[in-house]
């Protein structure tokens, strides 16, 4: 090798730069997209090992994505504010992880779902036919994926069903769509559902979608659906469900390192009788038991709450957020220590304020290289 030769850090290799991309903060891809169109290419692969949610909600006249960064403990609004005519106006977002996020927009008779990231690459899928249902008056969507969309296996779960409002629904039925991005088309079936119950939680672990059902405060039933086999399977778990009766709850599903775990959130009556009783429980699934045991600790482990499935653990954790909660899926963010009884208090300590981004030009120029 000639001591010469000029070389640039355009002729980094693909393995390397991709490596290093895996290890950035979210936020940092997009100036390291902005290098070169060979830097941009790699950007996607480090998107998908990034810990971060990005939330979708109301901002001024119209909404914003606001990116929760735990890397560098930020938290950024990128971008303008998305006003009618933008792409993602009006949209629902169903799910955020993998630094992507899963919308939908009702259109007549079908759903158009589409992935987007902020770092300007989106994803259409087939339009998800409402022809079941004829309309989509009182129909309740939720939907998930599994893994990047940038991964062959990626599968998209949707489950749809009548709403029930507080009364009874004159449909038992739910219907199930999937699919996989091999494919690129919708697999639908019809399964039974709770009787009265209405889908609160998604997650994905291990080719199997986990449901959670509820009936308000009163009851909970799990569901499963297994990818390979299309097998649909309701389970009731009585502490849980005693337990249920003793919160003002909301419950999510987490996976975490292969494992399930289920996190309620309420008013605890049940205890003390004090209204102002603020408590989370979580508990893992034991699949040899095939039962769920609560968690008391969650040791180096942090969890970020969003979002019906959108939650996720970051392991091994820095010690200012391990085995704490940090909970964004309110108005108001919080960081609870875990267990925790009335320990709740402001993320200001912890994160920084946040951060106005003008992300618009930079998505334009790297959208035809990612």
């Amino acid at each position: 090798m000639s001591l010469n030769t000029k070389y640039s850090w355009s002729d980094l290799s693909v393995d390397i730069l991709s490596s290093v991309a895996e290890r950035l903060p979210y936020i940092d891809l997009f100036s390291f997209g902005a290098v070169c169109k060979r830097w941009r290419a790699c950007v996607v692969r480090g998107i998908q090992y990034a810990p971060v949610v990005i939330r979708y909600c109301s901002y001024q006249q119209g909404y914003a994505l606001e990116l929760v960064d735990l890397l560098p403990m930020r938290l950024h609004r990128i971008g303008n504010t998305i006003l009618q005519g933008h792409l993602l106006f009006d949209c629902r977002l169903h799910a955020s992880k993998h630094g992507w996020l899963l919308f939908s927009k009702p259109q007549q008779e079908q759903y158009s779902f589409f992935f987007y990231n902020p770092l300007g690459k989106i994803m259409e899928l087939p339009r998800l036919d409402m022809d079941t249902f004829n309309t989509q008056k009182d129909v309740k969507v939720a939907a998930t994926f599994s893994t990047s969309p940038t991964c062959d296996d990626c599968v998209i779960f949707v489950i749809l069903h009548r709403s029930t409002d507080g009364l009874r629904s004159t449909s038992k039925d739910c219907i199930i769509s999937t699919c996989n991005l091999r494919d690129n088309r919708w697999i639908t079936r019809k399964y039974p559902r709770p009787n009265d119950h209405e889908v609160g939680a998604l997650a994905y672990v291990d080719g199997v979608f986990h449901c959670v059902f509820y009936m308000r405060c009163l009851s909970i039933t799990f569901a499963t659906f297994h990818l390979a086999l299309a097998d649909w399977v309701m389970t009731d778990y009585s502490a849980l469900s005693k337990l249920a009766l003793a919160f003002t709850w909301k419950c999510y599903l987490v996976e975490s390192g292969g494992e399930l775990l289920l996190v309620f959130y309420g008013l605890d009556y049940y205890f003390d009788g004090n209204r102002d009783s603020l408590y989370w429980h979580i508990y893992r699934f034991d699949p040899s038991r095939k039962d769920w045991t609560r968690l008391f600790t969650l040791g180096n482990r942090a969890l970020l709450i969003y979002g019906m499935s959108s939650s996720i653990t970051i392991s091994p954790a820095k010690k200012e957020i391990a085995d704490k909660i940090l909970c964004f899926d309110y108005e108001r963010t919080s960081c609870i220590t875990y267990p925790s009884r009335i320990q709740k208090y402001s993320c200001q300590s912890i994160y920084s304020s946040i951060l106005s981004m003008d992300m618009s030009h930079f998505r334009e120029s790297i959208s035809n290289f990612i």
